[in-house]
């Protein structure tokens, strides 16, 4: 997720916010849970 994070010091642009979302579908729900917890506002 620390790759992820570091998306949100750029505002979010892409490929962050389709990094993000991809995740938020993962098949692991550990994966999920800490990807829904990153707020992208």
């Amino acid at each position: 997720m620390a790759v992820v994070r570091h998306g949100a010091g750029f505002g979010w642009k892409q490929p962050w916010r389709d990094l993000l979302t991809g995740l938020r579908r993962h098949p692991d729900p550990d994966v999920r849970e800490e990807a829904y917890a990153i707020d992208m506002s």
